[in-house]
């Protein structure tokens, strides 16, 4: 994933477009997932492109509000009823001049564009992971071999993500090398934003790790760990007596001369974790064992509040476990806060790591070296 905030959102698909051509890929399909608030943005696509029109889903209406959320996807029903994922090719050189009027005049929250089976490695080696429901962000985690481009309104022009995702299909024990003109194209693109590998497995690998994973996530789920942050009985018993204007009021503060993550930091170095990324407004450290299972602490704060909280994860290459019962939300103040709250959220980390290790490995077995969070 990059964040190529020089590259305006308009500018995606022709930058993309252009960037493939030169080192030899196209791509098949493009599929989208539009929202937006307004329904004349709507009327404004449909007006400026009326081939368009039929992507113009629907109007979803939250549970219990009267608040709707209108469509601009894709993803939809053609007149037998059966699902359509891609957009028809006839209307592709139309939504190319839409992509062209956004964010002005036409608008939208949320927006995410799809660009399908590229043959990265040139021999048709194409892996579709499954098919997503409809819902905005969804494309990368259920297609391989294909580019997304998406952005959020929550962000404003900070960021500009575009994800990379490419089929490295296993042989024996070492992962499938990138093709040369692959690695010349991502190095053309800069530092990545992010990296993650995930991986697929065969449908009876997946329904025993799928029987096996609820049982086992609800226990940890309950698993109460509140006893490890009893300092902040008396802060936690304070907010709860304050009517809910002035907690609100106390939780917007924004955090100002200093970095909560020099705290954190700190406090990782102490436990053994290392930082690993901040995204989406959470700073995440993680810390591997033998098994090459990784427990993760999060650390959850918005740019405009003082206000953190945790959680803890393990993961492995088919693993996928996490827990946050009894993890206070608390303000902090200064780095030294920050700092003693990431000791209470570690050790939290590693003692639930201790009562499972054991479960985990007989459960999902060790995890290969080749695989890195």
């Amino acid at each position: 994933m990059f964040n190529l905030k020089q590259i305006k959102f308009k500018e995606n698909k022709d930058f993309l477009d252009a960037l493939l051509e030169k080192y030899g890929y196209k791509y098949k399909s493009i599929a989208f997932d539009f929202g937006s608030c307004e329904e004349k943005d709507i009327k404004k696509v449909t007006k400026s492109f009326p081939p368009l029109e039929k992507y113009a889903a629907f109007t979803a209406t939250e549970k219990n509000s009267d608040y709707e959320q209108h469509i601009f996807s894709s993803i939809r029903k053609n007149e037998h009823g059966e699902e359509v994922i891609h957009a028809d090719n006839e209307d592709i050189e139309a939504f190319s001049g839409l992509l062209k009027k956004i964010p002005n005049p036409i608008n939208f929250g949320t927006m995410e564009v799809l660009l399908d089976g590229i043959d990265w490695y040139s021999d048709n080696s194409l892996h579709s992971m499954g098919k997503p429901h409809h819902g905005f962000f969804a494309f990368a985690k259920f297609y391989s071999n294909s580019i997304t481009f998406k952005k959020q309104f929550d962000y404003g022009n900070k960021l500009n993500l575009i994800t990379f995702t490419i089929d490295r299909t296993l042989s024996d024990e070492e992962l499938r090398p990138h093709p040369e003109a692959f690695e010349k194209l991502i190095a053309e693109l800069g530092k990545p934003y992010h990296k993650c590998l995930e991986c697929a497995f065969e449908e009876d690998e997946k329904k025993a790790w799928t029987e096996a994973r609820e049982p086992l996530q609800k226990r940890i789920r309950n698993e109460d760990l509140s006893k490890f942050f009893t300092s902040y009985e008396s802060e936690l018993q304070e907010r709860a007596k304050k009517d809910l204007y002035t907690q609100t009021l106390e939780e917007l503060t924004p955090i100002s001369g200093f970095s909560p993550k020099k705290g954190f930091s700190k406090a990782a170095k102490k436990f053994g974790f290392k930082y690993k990324t901040f995204n989406s407004q959470c700073y995440f450290y993680t810390k591997t064992n033998e098994n090459n299972h990784t427990v993760t602490a999060e650390f959850f704060n918005n740019s405009f509040s003082s206000s953190i909280s945790g959680a803890v994860d393990f993961n492995g290459y088919n693993i996928s476990h996490g827990g946050s019962n009894g993890i206070p939300q608390v303000l902090i103040y200064c780095e030294k806060d920050a700092e003693n709250y990431a000791e209470k959220l570690f050790e939290a980390a590693l003692a639930l790591e201790k009562i499972y290790k054991d479960e985990l490995l007989s459960t999902y077995g060790k995890t290969p070296i080749w695989y890195k969070q």
